[in-house]
């Protein structure tokens, strides 16, 4: 096999069939462990209906379009804004469009990056080519960063500007080729959204519901840091999940609570490693649940909390500060009743 072939025979098992449909050119790098693709597509306007395809990417580029033709005015002639991608295919302001493929293989599983793109009438077909081809004439597609490690600082701008730290949802990722670190945050952040939104409904919205029902003194009113997305706290296998919340009570006294829900033993307990603190009636109060959490963890900064994607990879937190016993007792757990449902 060609190395055109031979990239196509990876790409054909990992990404949909219709995205190869048109596939043009390839390369394998030669320790096959890096691939480079693109399919070009020339847009027939009044079968718009064949590219649906094009609404799972969430952004896409333009190249040799007529600006005047993607945009829509006013009644006035005023004010005007862009069409969307669907109308400018329909209208055959794009003639062509390319779908491209940037791969690798880290710790034997191939990683395949899509990417969009659409061409005008301002550049024609041979030039399209040209471009796409380009790194594979050239022997350097293999130099794009997307292949390179990951790193914790990036530079942003002229090489002169200080660098730029990566958000902390990507920091556990750094050292891997960009292509696996994206994908694998953005797999971890779909998982951990789904896993809260049960947990929010399963668990902990009726556990609260529960306490305030059943000890309204107590827990006569619930302060989310994040409204009910609920700010949960996951351990890497997400077994145990911290809920931070601020309980008022009768009193108007505002305390910071945690509750922890154990997957395995399909328990709730109120981890009380912390002693209770009034802090107030305030909305945000994430201060003071890293407060807590940097003393024993490495949880240092605000931004964890605020992540969608961050769990609190540390097992002596959690096997020592939240699940350790004395004679077979958990020391800093007292179990709540409370069945999920």
């Amino acid at each position: 096999m060609n190395s055109k072939n031979d990239a196509f025979s990876i790409l054909e098992r990992h990404v949909p069939d219709y995205l190869l449909r048109d596939y043009t050119d390839g390369v394998l790098s030669p320790e096959k462990n890096k691939l480079y693709g693109f399919a070009l597509t020339e847009i027939v306007p009044d079968q718009d209906d064949q590219y649906s395809y094009i609404n799972e990417f969430s952004f896409y580029s333009t190249m040799g379009s007529e600006p005047e033709k993607e945009k829509t005015y006013s009644d006035d002639g005023n004010t005007y804004q862009f069409k969307d991608k669907e109308l400018c295919l329909r209208e055959g302001v794009y003639k062509f469009l390319a779908i491209t493929f940037f791969g690798c293989l880290y710790q034997g599983q191939w990683y395949v990056f899509k990417g969009l793109r659409f061409y005008g009438a301002l550049i024609g077909k041979e030039d399209i080519l040209s471009s796409l081809a380009t790194g594979i004439t050239d022997g350097n597609v293999f130099d794009n960063t997307v292949y390179r490690p990951l790193e914790e600082y990036y530079s942003c701008g002229q090489p002169t500007d200080n660098p730029v730290r990566r958000g902390i949802e990507f920091l556990e990722f750094v050292g891997m080729p960009e292509l696996a670190a994206y994908h694998k945050q953005e797999a971890k952040q779909d998982l951990l959204a789904a896993h809260k939104a049960y947990l929010r409904l399963a668990v902990f919205k009726p556990f609260m519901n529960r306490l305030r029902a059943d000890n309204f003194e107590v827990f006569n009113k619930f302060t989310i840091l994040h409204g009910w997305n609920l700010s949960l706290i996951f351990s890497s296998s997400r077994d145990y999940v911290l809920m931070p919340v601020v309980v008022m009570n009768e009193k108007k006294e505002h305390h910071l609570y945690y509750f922890l829900w154990h997957t395995e033993e399909k328990k709730m307990y109120r981890w009380n490693y912390f002693s209770l603190k009034n802090v107030g009636e305030r909305c945000h109060y994430a201060n003071k649940i890293i407060e807590d959490l940097s003393q024993i963890s490495y949880w240092d900064h605000e931004n964890y909390l605020d992540s969608d994607t961050c769990t609190l990879d540390d097992n002596y937190f959690w096997t020592h500060y939240v699940l350790g016993k004395d004679n077979d007792h958990y020391r800093y757990l007292m179990h709540m009743e409370f069945e999920s449902l």
